[in-house]
């Protein structure tokens, strides 16, 4: 799953640092901007980061889900967690399962890897794929650990979250692309 991404000869461990970068501000500017949807430690009504997961493996594939390992790890409690094997697991999850969504979407859903040509349907799809993916992992290591248990007070605003996280991004992109292109012409 190697990825050309016209970015010359950037070093893939500087594009995987602009990955974990990227995670971390939309991290943290969720949190500053959705606190109140917050329902648990786990778990936001909304959830900007996730847009990275899947854009970020979707287009550098494996220096992606490196990117997204760091990021994770690093909002994570990790560096003074009482837990670190919990927070390496929950940083696994959030950068590999991207990448069985991206596969899925790829493959069986035959989205082009590229992002052409893609309409507001393979937008949702993409972004949907994600979430569901995410949210079953999660929500299954979650509760072979008993941080949670199956709940739909967890899943689906975890489910929403992600989903609306990833379409705001996207969506949001989308406007700034257009306003780039309106200025050069």
């Amino acid at each position: 799953m190697s990825r050309s991404v016209g970015a010359g000869n950037v070093p893939h461990y500087r594009l995987s640092l602009l990955v974990a970068l990227v995670w971390i501000l939309l991290y943290h500017i969720n949190a500053w901007l959705f606190h109140f949807a917050e329902v648990n430690n786990h778990v936001n009504w909304v959830f900007l980061p996730a847009a990275v997961r899947m854009v970020a493996v979707m287009v550098l594939g494996y220096t992606g889900v490196a990117g997204l390992f760091m990021g994770a790890l690093f909002t994570s409690s990790f560096w003074a967690s009482a837990n670190p094997e919990h927070d390496i697991a929950t940083a696994a999850i959030s950068s590999l399962g991207p990448l069985l969504a991206v596969i899925f979407c790829v493959r069986l859903i035959r989205l082009n890897s590229s992002f052409e040509g893609m309409g507001i349907g393979h937008i949702f799809a993409f972004a949907w794929m994600g979430a569901v993916v995410n949210v079953l992992l999660h929500s299954g290591y979650f509760h072979l650990v008993g941080i949670q248990t199956f709940s739909m007070n967890t899943i689906f605003p975890m489910l929403v979250g992600d989903l609306v996280g990833t379409l705001v991004v996207l969506y949001g992109v989308s406007l700034l692309l257009r306003l780039v292109s309106r200025r050069r012409r």
